[in-house]
């Protein structure tokens, strides 16, 4: 899906087609903001929290093909990889704030916007515990 006007481009749930690689192609969203010439490839997960590290630097390294190919077709852009990672019992918060302050310039919109995300995030773990502890997902053993 796109939307789009004279200032920005919102894309979402588009797969690229990239020369040199078919994995890495379909972030969560992409942010194009015209007049500064700037993209964000913006890339969502909720790890547990002691993998969030790991998982940050997954989609840094993800999403390094299709950025330098965006660098290509789109000469003078700005191409930034923003990894929006909130761990599954709300962690991170400070991390996010930093990456996404690159997107937002209204600090009030910026910190409604990351509390929206930590609360769904949380209301999903929930969500998932108590469907653990009732036994409607089973553990399966390796």
């Amino acid at each position: 899906m796109v939307m789009e006007n004279d200032r920005a481009k919102l894309v979402w749930d588009f797969e690229f087609h990239l020369r040199k690689t078919r994995t890495a192609r379909r972030p969560d969203l992409i942010l194009e903001e015209k007049e500064k010439k700037i993209i964000w490839i913006c890339d969502m997960a909720c790890p547990q929290e002691q993998n969030f590290k790991v998982k940050q630097l997954e989609k840094l390294t993800k999403y390094r093909q299709l950025a330098f190919e965006m660098r290509e077709r789109r000469p003078g852009y700005e191409i930034i990889i923003v990894p929006l990672i909130i761990g599954a019992l709300g962690g991170g918060m400070k991390q996010i704030m930093n990456d996404m302050a690159k997107i937002f310039e209204n600090e009030e919109l910026l910190k409604r916007t990351i509390s929206e995300m930590q609360k769904t995030v949380l209301m999903d773990s929930e969500t998932t515990l108590r469907k653990v502890l009732s036994g409607i997902i089973q553990q399966v053993d390796d």
